[in-house]
Order: structure tokens, then sequence, then C-alpha cells
């Protein structure tokens, strides 16, 4: 029986080597990130059927929405995998107040 993955953050690191796998045993794959070129080359790359769709985790609403899109597009998911994560830069260097700074 053949499984649907999703993994969420497959344009770089952790999240496009689990695609990778994931691919190699047998699941369809569906691809998620912001960079949709990165994500056609992985589509290209990948053995087996896949998917690929511009998701925005920042953009909390418009993710929800697209994530339902991919897992309707895709006839289901038995497995969603988030492997990204949002940043925000502290550009002042402000320390976290409580912390010992060294």
């Amino acid at each position: 029986m053949i499984k649907n993955a999703i993994v969420i953050g497959a344009t770089s690191g952790i999240g496009k080597e689990l695609a990778k796998i994931l691919s190699q045993h047998g699941y369809i794959v569906g691809l998620a990130g912001r960079r949709t070129h990165l994500l056609d080359e992985l589509r290209n790359e990948l053995s087996n059927n896949s998917f690929a769709k511009h998701i925005d985790i920042s953009q909390t609403d418009k993710a929800i929405k697209q994530l339902e899109e991919l897992i309707a597009e895709m006839g289901g998911a038995d497995v969603i995998v988030i492997s990204s994560g949002v940043g925000y830069l502290n550009k002042d260097l402000q320390m976290v107040p409580g912390k010992r700074n060294h």
C-alpha cells in the first residue's frame, strides 16, 4: 500500500533529506516550502510521484489553507512533518531579561 507524506520545509536541510528518504521508500511525497524553485528541483529529482506547494508558515492562516489544499490534491496524508521554522533577528543584541550575561 502506497502512503502519502507531506514535508513542510522540504527546500533544504533535514526536510529535504527526509523527503528524499520517504520517496526512496515508496511514499508519494508532498513537498512544501517558501522557495518554489527549490521545490521544483527536488520534485524533478524524486523517483516517484510527488506534489509541490508554496507554503510560508510565517503566514499562519494562509499556510493552514494551503496545507489543506495540498492534502486534498494528494488524496489524503498519512504523515505530515513540519521541518521548518521562523526566526527573528535581534539587531540590537538585546539580552533576555532574567538570564545571566557572560
